[in-house]
């Protein structure tokens, strides 16, 4: 799992670590990648590879997520998810909560962040692909964008040699869909993918506990992928609402001065 992905989740595995048969600091202990965990990282790698080959996808995913308020109480919030993805220089996120809605666009040269509750959009210069921009966005303006792991999969900073253990638990049916289902753990997160059976690798949910904090709050999103989905050029493109107004995005330069 990437940083970027980790971040964007923020968001216990306690039934699924004693699957894995050891408790959390064994199998942070044990380095060495047995035969289960290679398999594991194997599965994984192959969805990218299958993700990386594809040159446009469509997602839907119906994410919960915990907030982490007073005393450490977790409050679950729901969002339904929308991406639209043309590699690669063309991105689209619609993120639909109870009482706000947002979008995040790229078209190659610009991505735009559009509050359409608040009536509000920022912008910033981006690089010329999607991976690039994800890791801009996170980096230098704190922007996470829903399931970006997906883009990392299957690349050389999708960070799967830090995975400490893993294994296969099993066939579940998620929405109709038969998937295998695995769970991970990586420094101070663990987190658990579901990949469909057959040739064509798809993911068809991830969930993320944060074990750095005390209250562990959890992350997951059931995802339902159209693979080579065809887009309209406007769907990358951003033309301000009548009556929004632009407002400066946040940069890590400008909060550290």
């Amino acid at each position: 799992m990437t940083n970027t992905g980790r971040n964007a989740s923020v968001p216990v595995l306690v039934g699924l670590l004693a699957a894995l048969g050891q408790a959390p600091a064994a199998m942070a202990a044990d380095s060495s990648h047995d035969e289960a965990t290679q398999t594991a990282i194997a599965a994984v790698s192959e969805m990218g590879r299958q993700l990386r080959e594809l040159k446009s996808f469509g997602i839907h995913a119906d994410v919960a997520y915990d907030d982490v308020v007073s005393d450490g109480i977790l409050v679950q919030r729901n969002e339904e998810v929308t991406i639209s993805a043309r590699v690669p220089d063309g991105l689209r996120a619609e993120i639909d909560g109870a009482d706000l809605h947002r979008s995040i666009t790229y078209d190659g040269l610009t991505v735009t962040v559009y509050g359409e509750t608040l009536g509000y959009y920022a912008q910033f210069e981006a690089p010329a692909t999607i991976r690039e921009t994800l890791q801009k966005a996170a980096e230098q303006h704190d922007l996470q964008l829903p399931l970006a792991d997906l883009f990392f999969w299957g690349t050389d900073e999708d960070n799967l040699a830090d995975v400490t253990s893993a294994t296969m638990v099993g066939p579940a049916n998620i929405g109709g869909r038969l998937c295998d289902q695995y769970v991970f753990a990586q420094d101070d997160v663990s987190w658990q993918i579901w990949i469909t059976q057959g040739d064509k690798k798809l993911p068809c949910k991830l969930a993320i506990v944060d074990l750095s904090q005390p209250a562990r709050p959890q992350y997951s999103a059931v995802i339902d992928m159209t693979p080579e989905a065809t887009f309209d050029a406007s769907v990358f493109s951003f033309a301000p609402p009548e009556g929004a107004e632009k407002i400066s995005i946040y940069t890590a330069k400008t909060a550290d001065q």
